[in-house]
């Protein structure tokens, strides 16, 4: 009978150890399906009335929501499934994935290359269409924390920050090249110096490169700013050109800051508790008002409340990946877990800062929100990588807490 009692109170103890388990993968699951709905909704808000005239979407006001739904449940199946994989089986994949991610650039020069707005960024599957840039920093992720992990006892050494570096770089350039597409490429510069940043020892030549492009990018603005053509000769010049002066001076070059003006519009409007979900007024007038401006409907409808919750949202969730990365017991596993933090931390930034005008336009979409299904789908297989890092090392505290009970109830028997 003794024994019984002693029996039930280890048992009582050991369900109270994991019921006091810190489960990260249940608040991470709350943060992506909070932001996923939030995303699901402001992009039938913001498309249901473009999509109701167009024949293009079957004249249904639910055609983008029913197609970001689509890709979000393929996402979730595949966290449910990738997350009890052994995520150290990428490890090997370290040289493929970035092979892979850079014959798909080069891919958008087959037949299978498709143009949308004059710009061939997306190769076409059949009925699927894939946008490259999208596999790119999810291959990129892995391959860098590969490399991170094989070269440990090297992350004070120079030449393999450069290393890196190049790696990303020759990426960064091929989209450029190839696709034209600036804004991917600066989020894959992005994440290439964030994970060196964290990951390495190198943290001074970090912050000499990081200086040095400021000041070069500061300059190029300065030029731009006191040599600013006139609104009739920008057709002579580059696209992006049009965009930085428009940035500078919306309304004198309207042409190229209308989306701007717009997304200002939306935002000025909303005030603190916003026009209502489903009243915007500026999305029938506000280009890609689904996709990339996204965050200044939001505002429109919802106000600063609305802004304000979703980025508490955001900054929970990168708040939990941090953790998740902090926690692994692996190098590889906490690597993975800050790339996939460095990317999604960086798009947020810069999306948002394009909306309020911090930043010159670029399309870039928000994380989870923005309509888009290649963007939601490989945004939430990089969240089943954080998962997998996550799993294991809950499954190891499991084990861990089992072991112990073993052994202290093997050290109580040696003492009767």
């Amino acid at each position: 009978m003794e024994k019984m009692r002693e029996r039930l109170k280890w048992v009582k103890h050991l369900c109270i150890r994991e019921e006091n388990l810190d489960r990260l993968d249940l608040k991470l699951w709350a943060a992506i399906l909070f932001l996923c709905c939030f995303g699901l909704i402001l992009v039938y808000s913001a498309s249901a009335e473009s999509c109701a005239m167009s024949e293009d979407c079957n004249f249904d006001s639910m055609y983008q929501m029913k197609r970001q739904l689509i890709f979000m449940l393929l996402g979730f199946i595949g966290i449910g499934v990738c997350q009890h994989i052994d995520f150290s089986i990428l490890y090997k994949l370290r040289v493929p994935a970035y092979v892979l991610g850079t014959l798909m650039i080069f891919m958008l020069k087959t037949p299978l290359g498709h143009s949308v707005n004059g710009a061939c960024r997306w190769l076409k599957i059949g009925p699927l269409t894939l946008q490259v840039a999208e596999v790119v920093k999810i291959t990129l992720i892995v391959s860098l924390a590969g490399w991170l992990n094989e070269k440990y006892n090297s992350l004070g050494q120079t030449k393999l920050t450069v290393f890196l570096w190049i790696a990303g770089g020759i990426q960064a350039g091929l989209l450029l090249l190839i696709s034209n597409d600036l804004s991917s490429s600066i989020v894959v510069l992005g994440i290439t110096f964030g994970m060196t940043f964290i990951c390495t020892k190198t943290k001074k030549l970090h912050l000499y490169c990081l200086a040095a492009a400021v000041v070069l990018v500061a300059v190029v603005l300065l030029v731009i700013r006191f040599n600013m053509p006139d609104p009739e000769a920008l057709g002579d010049h580059n696209f992006r050109l049009g965009r930085i002066v428009a940035w500078f001076d919306p309304e004198r070059y309207d042409k190229y800051g209308f989306q701007t003006l717009q997304a200002l519009y939306a935002i000025g409007s909303g005030g603190f508790l916003g026009r209502g979900l489903g009243n915007s007024i500026q999305k029938l007038t506000l280009p890609e008002a689904e996709t990339d401006m996204i965050f200044s409907i939001l505002c429109e409808e919802l106000g600063v409340v609305g802004a304000a919750l979703l980025l508490l949202l955001f900054c929970y969730l990168l708040a939990q990946i941090c953790e998740v990365a902090r926690a692994s017991e692996t190098m590889f596993g906490g690597t993975l877990a800050t790339g996939v933090f460095c990317h999604i931390a960086l798009q947020c930034v810069i999306n948002i800062a394009v909306n309020v005008k911090f930043f010159p336009n670029t399309g870039l979409p928000l994380p989870f929100i923005s309509s888009g299904g290649t963007s939601v789908f490989f945004l939430l297989m990089e969240m089943a990588m954080v998962f997998s890092v996550e799993r294991h090392h809950l499954m190891r505290e499991v084990r861990r807490i089992y072991t112990e009970r073993d052994q202290r109830f093997r050290e109580r028997r040696r003492k009767r």
